[in-house]
């Protein structure tokens, strides 16, 4: 009886790896659940690179198709979290490369989305100063044109950094690089991002 209770349990409460192996046997509903439990995330990471919503969604639909398939091919000494990051930004930098250039200043709806994902603004600032609002957008088109600029793997490691809010550690395990080399590419990005922003930002 136990167990069969077990098997009736919300799958809200399996654990990730659990989730995977549910669908690596095929389990639409273990599927859902784990679309539900990661489509922000994985969406947000999408946006922070490619600076459109449609093309994010795009990405990010990739990346579960991607699950779905590959499930089988998950390895347990992983953890789940790096390893659907890693296909974010693996999807994400796919459709860049396929374009050939960044998509983060064309066609992005400022009146919808004001800040770089990661960067709050104050809402008594926006309500009561403008004109505060209209230079933070500036300051924000700037800081995208200069992050544009960087090399594709110090771009990578200082969107994951800065603005998404992962560990040197987290990275490198999305990435697949020492801690070493992840610290090092973020170190540069910022060395480049002060030199072409002066005084506009302090990173």
């Amino acid at each position: 009886m136990a167990d069969k209770r077990n098997r009736r349990l919300d799958k809200s409460m399996l654990s990730d790896e659990e989730l995977v192996y549910r669908i690596s046997k095929k389990d639409p509903k273990a599927f859902e659940q784990f679309v539900s439990r990661y489509q922000n995330q994985v969406l947000k990471i999408c946006y922070s690179f490619l600076g459109d919503y449609h093309r994010a969604e795009d990405a990010a639909q990739d990346v579960f198709v991607q699950i779905y398939r590959k499930a089988q091919s998950f390895r347990s000494e992983s953890k789940v979290f790096t390893w659907i990051y890693r296909m974010a930004v693996n999807s994400s930098l796919n459709i860049i490369r396929k374009e050939k250039r960044f998509q983060w200043m064309k066609k992005v709806d400022f009146s919808k989305s004001d800040q770089y994902p990661g960067e709050k603004i104050p809402s008594d600032s926006i309500k009561n100063e403008p004109e505060a609002l209209l230079e933070k957008k500036e300051r924000i088109k700037v800081l995208r044109k200069a992050v544009n600029r960087l090399p594709e793997k110090q771009r990578t490691a200082i969107i994951l950094n800065k603005f998404e809010g992962f560990s040197a550690e987290e990275i490198s395990e999305i990435l697949g690089v020492s801690i070493n080399t992840v610290e090092v590419r973020i170190h540069r990005a910022k060395r480049k991002l002060q030199s072409d922003l002066v005084s506009l930002f302090k990173l």
